[in-house]
């Protein structure tokens, strides 16, 4: 529009009758083969094309200048000389086979700037690339350290502009059946655990170990590595001391003298062997009956169960549960651990103390989440509906002796559910990888784009009512959008960024999700939404539409990241044309 006008203006002014007008169709950069890509390395060559198209003859020649702008703001590399008539219609200039090293100023995100000039009027269109370096540089520890005392011992590589980092260590230089494998994010550095609990990871003293570091994209391929694996050996220090309980299970119910069965866990988590340590155990602060014991040796790195039986006192319905390793170690906090035990209602095992009571949701959650924790699986940013009264007492100790003993095992998928629609009842759904659907882009007006992102789409039926949630980690936003679309996962960052989304019931009669607003009140974050119902749909599907449709809608907007309390309010339903 804004070409438009000045074409007027110079009409108007006595410009001649042969001004050009100039429209944009795009602009675009290709690898060696021709396939278009937006990241590249500076050891490869690329092409750059635009093409404009002309509205208005011209007796003058349509000039053109590429312009490659560093990430640091300066302009690395510049072309001009191509000219094409300026005759009406489309018009096209490349330039191939440039060397990305020949304007490298550093791994980041460049930009193209192609101008097309035409009577004075230069139009302007730009693209955004990535370039990366294929060769990562080991800087600590550095190649053929040894004896090194660092604890924690801590990896640090020069940035190849990589999304993450790929980090291997192993005991021979070709990298082969690894012991440790850890990808991160963010800073070109990482810090070794210092107890793993892995026996292969540990660090031994006088053995020579390889570490190489791999550069990978937003989609886990590799786009930079270590060219040759780096070694080093650990000193022989002073070893740790580290004996922790655990874990501590009731695994039955109460027998008729009402003593419950227990079973504490104690490991020896560091590196030397423990001898002649004492574990206690009270229930409602009474020992329980043979404890103190004295438990047999500790190897490092090994594991023990020790089966204790106590009984809650009379005078309490809900007693702690407390196990301790007697020994001040280099590790003190772990020597303890405690368990809430509570006594069953008469009506569910009545005089047996403990047994087939029925537990909270908020009960189940928690023990489930402290297990799947010490198996390395954090659900601290997940919560549960609908649980409540799924499961007595004694199926969750069988689930969790399951769990344990590795007879059953815990899968996580799906967004975090912050709140939901008070007849919602069903868990977080992501929808199956089966049918994908491309999301429709932002219906915002074209001056909101920038400040609003905001995806529509159909998915298939997930339950009755309505789900509302929010993601506010990357590793759930690309398993969700996985599943909705095969295009190329929007860059989220979820520092300064959250989702918000709603995916329609099954009930209802919406063909769209309108989000109205984003709000801050007293009781939190506030997205108020509206459910949209075609007219036309509502004539062919006739008033039994709910029951035949097999997709609803959804629709995912990001917010600003905050720590408030998410709420969903439905607006109302309306009709439309």
């Amino acid at each position: 529009m804004k070409n438009i006008l000045l074409a007027a203006v110079l009409t108007v002014l006595g410009a001649p009758a042969w001004a050009g007008l100039l429209t944009g169709q795009g602009v675009s950069l290709v690898d060696s083969t021709g396939g278009q890509r937006s990241t590249f390395s500076n050891n490869e060559k690329l092409g750059v094309s635009v093409q404009v198209n002309n509205g208005i003859a011209s007796l003058n020649r349509i000039a053109f200048q590429f312009d490659i702008v560093a990430p640091d703001g300066a302009t690395t590399f510049r072309h001009a000389g191509n000219a094409v008539p300026g005759t009406v219609g489309n018009s096209a200039a490349q330039v191939n086979g440039l060397p990305v090293s020949g304007f490298f100023r550093g791994p980041g995100v460049y930009t193209l700037k192609a101008m097309a000039t035409l009577d004075g009027v230069t139009l302007t269109q730009t693209v955004t690339f990535t370039v990366s370096s294929p060769n990562i540089l080991l800087i600590y520890p550095p190649n053929g350290s040894v004896d090194l005392s660092d604890n924690p011992l801590n990896f640090q590589w020069f940035s190849s502009g990589a999304t993450s980092y790929r980090v291997t260590v192993a005991d021979n230089p070709s990298l082969y059946n690894a012991p440790f494998i850890q990808t991160t994010a963010g800073a070109p550095s990482l810090t070794y655990p210092q107890n793993p609990t892995d026996p292969r990871q540990r660090l031994a003293a006088g053995q020579l170990y390889y570490w190489g570091v791999e550069g990978l994209d937003l989609n886990g391929n590799v786009i930079a590595r270590s060219e040759v694996a780096s070694s080093f050996s650990m000193r022989a220090a002073a070893l740790t001391r580290d004996l922790a309980v655990t874990a501590i299970t009731a695994t039955g119910p109460a027998a008729a003298d009402g003593s419950i069965p227990f079973r504490i866990t104690v490991a020896d988590q560091g590196g030397t062997a423990e001898t002649g340590v004492q574990l206690s155990f009270t229930l409602g602060g009474l020992a329980a009956p043979g404890a103190p014991l004295i438990m047999p040796a500790f190897t490092a790195g090994e594991s023990k169960d020790f089966n204790l039986p106590a009984a809650m006192p009379a005078d309490q319905n809900s007693s702690l549960a407390i196990a301790c390793v007697q020994l001040f170690d280099d590790n003190v906090p772990n020597n303890c651990k405690t368990l809430t035990v509570t006594r069953a209602s008469s009506g569910a095992g009545a005089g047996t103390g403990f047994g087939s009571g029925e537990l909270t949701a908020e009960q189940i959650w928690a023990a489930i989440r402290e297990l799947l924790r010490e198996r390395g699986i954090d659900l601290d940013d997940y919560s549960v509906i609908g649980m409540e009264g799924s499961l007595t007492r004694a199926e969750l100790l069988s689930l969790l002796e399951q769990l344990r003993n590795g007879s059953a095992t815990a899968v996580v998928s799906g967004p975090p559910v912050v709140s939901a629609p008070p007849s919602s009842t069903a868990g977080p759904y992501i929808p199956p990888a089966s049918k994908k659907e491309a999301p429709l882009p932002p219906d915002a007006p074209a001056e909101d784009a920038e400040s609003l992102q905001e995806w529509k789409g159909m998915t298939e039926v997930a339950g009755k009512a309505n789900r509302s949630f929010t993601i506010s980690s990357a590793a759930v936003w690309k398993k969700l959008w996985s599943a909705l679309s095969d295009q190329k996962l929007p860059a989220i960052d979820f520092k300064k960024e959250m989702i918000v989304g709603i995916i329609g019931g099954k009930e209802e009669r919406a063909d769209t999700i309108a989000v109205d607003g984003v709000q801050q009140t007293l009781n939190g974050l506030l997205v108020r939404y509206r459910l949209v119902v075609h007219k036309r749909h509502l004539e062919i599907d006739g008033p039994k539409r709910a029951a035949k449709r097999s997709t609803v809608p959804y629709v995912l907007r990001v917010v600003p990241r905050n720590s408030l309390q998410v709420n969903f309010e439905l607006v109302k339903e309306n009709t439309d044309d």
